[in-house]
């Protein structure tokens, strides 16, 4: 009786490649990063040619991610047939373009819009890793990786902006899922108001802290709408009432820093809300802001303008409550506004942010409503190398209630 003998191969699995029709103009070269082109011809139409068509990375295919050129050929000008090393279940090797400095450890590479090269962390969804020790930030160029593909969070329907849920244009950078697994990437912070807090003035509980007026209540509930609890600030009725919740203990306040002699870390923030009476003159504000606003005076009386602190956010003032905007300002500085956008009452919307590292874009509902520029994150008018953190606060101009209502919030932040 005869055994069958087999050799076993060193070194990885074999690559899986597969040819796409690339029909841009450039010229791609083995270990360029390429999108599938899924919106391709009419978008009611089932079009099966979506799956083999590629184009350049862009914000708007960021979740298509197809593959990396593969070797075979010096170049391929566009357009053209091209193999591709594809994203398998378990982890590729291939060679591919990047701009990372690799030299000292194995980093993490990101599909970047606008680019066929990889980039750092914080600036595209994660496709991979380094497996070699080279510096290619000074001079891009080719570096072996593994390749794992996109995670779910960086895949979400972009056609859900409004919806309950995360928005994808804010998130789809943030390496949500690897900061959990590796804090030492940066850190994270998510709250669905799950704990039953029922929060007393000047008291921190839970990992918050709040200001509230005489008779205003700031507690976690159910709601019938929204299964799985809610933060409500109520029994506003006075026009002097007021509300303040921050995720801190009114000591420490240190979730964010912005801006540190210059260079700063990206983050990402986002949160879902709404307020119940828009005919009673509320004013509100939610975003990041310095530990000068948990105080009584965090926002003013009868007009609901931010206390002279640093903070970056989203308000609506008591005179004009269905006007909802970005805002920012350093302290001593004058408050600079975004894009105003009309809200419902009773009707949940959600605001949110994120930062690159060199500027900002502030969002409401998924859509682009306020950019900050390095020139202004480097200036006066921006806070500068201040701690920051989350931060609710509401304030009353007459006396009639309006409860507001929060379903949840959530931040990340690499490390510096």
């Amino acid at each position: 009786m005869s055994v069958a003998q087999t050799q076993m191969l060193p070194g990885p699995g074999p690559v899986a490649k597969h040819e796409f029709w690339y029909e841009g103009s450039d010229t791609l070269y083995p270990g360029y990063l390429v999108c599938l082109n899924a919106d391709y011809g009419t978008t009611t139409a089932v079009d099966g040619t979506r799956t083999s068509r590629v184009e350049k990375p862009a914000t708007g295919n960021l979740k298509d991610f197809a593959g990396v050129v593969a070797e075979g050929r010096p170049s391929y000008k566009g357009p053209c047939r091209v193999p591709l090393v594809i994203p398998a279940q378990f982890a590729q090797m291939c060679n591919i373009f990047c701009d990372v400095d690799s030299s000292s450890a194995h980093q993490i590479v990101t599909l970047k819009a606008g680019s066929y090269i990889a980039g750092k962390i914080g600036e595209g969804p994660i496709i991979g890793r380094t497996t070699q020790l080279l510096d290619r930030d000074t001079t891009n160029g080719l570096i072996q990786c593994r390749l794992v593909g996109l995670n779910r969070a960086n895949v979400m329907d972009s056609s859900t902006l409004a919806g309950a849920g995360p928005s994808p244009i804010i998130w789809q950078n943030c390496p949500w899922e690897e900061i959990g697994q590796d804090p030492t990437l940066g850190y994270r912070f998510f709250d669905d108001i799950l704990a039953p807090i029922t929060m007393a003035d000047a008291t921190a509980q839970g990992g918050y802290y709040t200001k509230q007026d005489t008779g205003v209540t700031i507690l976690a509930q159910e709601d019938g709408d929204e299964r799985g609890g809610i933060l409500e600030v109520a029994n506003n009725d006075d026009d002097v009432d007021f509300g303040h919740f921050f995720l801190s203990d009114g000591v420490v306040h240190n979730t964010c820093w912005i801006a540190d002699g210059g260079i700063w870390a990206p983050f990402w923030f986002e949160a879902r809300l709404k307020i119940e009476v828009l005919t009673s003159e509320i004013g509100i504000f939610i975003g990041l802001g310095e530990i000068g606003l948990s105080d009584d005076a965090g926002l003013v009386i009868n007009t609901a303008e931010v206390k002279d602190e640093d903070f970056i956010g989203f308000q609506t003032l008591c005179a004009d409550t269905d006007a909802l905007l970005p805002v920012y300002k350093a302290t001593g500085q004058t408050k600079a506004n975004g894009t105003s956008t009309a809200i419902t009452a009773d009707t949940y919307f959600k605001v949110g942010m994120w930062g690159d590292g060199t500027t900002i874009t502030s969002y409401i509902d998924g859509v682009s409503k306020q950019a900050i520029t390095a020139a202004i994150i480097t200036g006066a008018t921006f806070p500068n190398d201040v701690a920051m953190t989350l931060a609710l606060m509401t304030q009353t101009g007459e006396a009639s209630e309006s409860a507001v209502k929060m379903d949840w919030w959530r931040y990340a932040q690499l490390r510096i």
